[in-house]
């Protein structure tokens, strides 16, 4: 480095340079980021220059190497800055080995190096060295602490224990897969299921509100429905959301898996098996070829007597009687032989012809096709947005046509665009 510098002096001898430290006299500099000013004499010259430590150069010392972060004055390897703001933790110094031409944190007593920061030792675990707090939590300093031994241990929520090794049995369950016990939390778990995700996921976190909540990620070939991983196959979508072989609950065990690794719905002996809907008694059948329960209800079972079953329709908000097949007074209205809710209806078309009409248990919203969308904040019909009048909340402002084709209004005589 000072060979450097003096390279570049010797070619400008007549540029100033510094003369002391502390000092910044007119047309003269101080050494940044840690560098030294240095006397140099040659046959030509002699002067004072700044001498930069590694990891920093110029003049004066005033760059900072590619990759380098500038810390309290310093060019610091980001080996040594592993939360990007402190160097080592803020309880060592960065230190290079010429030997091995690589930085590493030096850590004062009572605090020691993992992955790049001084952590106190009351933070680690002796059963699991090379982690802080198992891997488990954070290591938090005591209020006025200034030794190694005033940290802790702060747990997320599965864990507990001086080291965070143990699982918080409010929160979560150990599990054991080849070998090794993990903390899954309780929330991807279901009363009749022993392993996670029924087995076929894993518990993921993500974020909300400052916290972690926890959600199974299910493999490929399988869907969520109850905190459970099931087989893609066996699901059928109701106006309620997602059910296993059926409406009713009791189905959820006729999904099983063939010898050839494949699923499939294996329905009790007074149901059968229909496409679109799973497990479905005639009992919930008016007429034969007919869909069940008017294709918007679910068959379910409604009492039990002995070993007989009694089926069911369970109706939409939208649709009455013993098939739901008849409109629900102010909530549906009938077009072309079909029960349309209201919250859907825009002119005497579903969607605006558009996209399909969901139910969930007290309204009904519009999923539109993909060159549309729903342009109005109930999602109750389908259009498209540059026809959308956002102050009248009509299409064309109620004086015209949108044409689908260049998605703009066509105004009637007297309006114009």
């Amino acid at each position: 480095m000072l060979f450097a510098a003096l390279a570049v002096l010797f070619s400008s001898a007549s540029s100033p340079g510094c003369i002391d430290p502390t000092q910044n006299p007119d047309g003269e500099y101080e050494c940044q980021h840690g560098g030294v000013c240095t006397r140099f004499e040659t046959l030509l010259s002699s002067g004072f220059i700044c001498d930069c430590p590694r990891g920093s150069f110029g003049r004066a010392c005033n760059f900072c190497d590619r990759s380098f972060m500038l810390i309290n004055d310093r060019c610091v390897s980001p080996a040594c800055v592993l939360d990007g703001v402190s160097v080592c933790g803020g309880s060592g110094e960065c230190l290079y080995t010429e030997d091995t031409d690589s930085w590493s944190c030096s850590c004062r007593d009572g605090f020691v190096n993992i992955a790049g920061t001084c952590v106190s030792s009351s933070c680690i675990n002796p059963e699991s060295p090379d982690l802080i707090c198992s891997g488990n939590g954070s290591c938090r300093s005591l209020p006025g602490g200034e030794t190694g031994d005033d940290y802790l241990c702060d747990c997320n929520n599965l864990h507990l224990g001086e080291y965070c090794e143990s699982c918080n049995r409010r929160t979560s369950k150990p599990v054991t897969t080849n070998g090794v016990t993990e903390c899954v939390s309780l929330e991807c778990f279901t009363e009749d299921k022993e392993l996670p995700c029924g087995g076929h996921g894993h518990c993921g976190s993500y974020p909300v509100d400052g916290k972690l909540s926890y959600t199974c990620m299910c493999g490929f070939g399988y869907s969520l429905v109850n905190k459970t991983c099931v087989a893609s196959s066996c699901i059928f979508e109701y106006s309620n959301g997602h059910h296993v072989c059926g409406y009713d609950d009791s189905f959820k065990t006729a999904c099983v898996e063939s010898a050839q690794g494949e699923w499939s719905c294996r329905c009790p002996s007074d149901t059968t098996f229909m496409d679109g809907y799973g497990c479905v008694s005639s009992q919930c059948i008016e007429n034969s070829g007919e869909p069940p329960c008017g294709g918007v209800g679910g068959c379910y079972v409604f009492q039990i007597s002995g070993e007989t079953k009694t089926y069911k329709c369970q109706c939409p908000h939208y649709t009455v009687g013993n098939f739901c097949k008849t409109c629900s007074p102010n909530e549906a209205t009938n077009i072309d032989g079909v029960c349309v809710p209201n919250d859907c209806i825009y002119g005497n078309t579903s969607c605006n012809d558009h996209g399909v009409c969901h139910s969930l248990l007290v309204h009904s919203f519009c999923e539109c096709e993909s060159e549309f969308d729903t342009v109005d904040e109930m999602k109750h019909y389908c259009g498209i947005p540059e026809c959308h009048d956002p102050n009248t909340k009509m299409l064309c402002s109620g004086a015209g046509a949108c044409n689908e084709q260049t998605r703009v209004c066509v105004c009637i005589n007297g309006f114009q665009y």
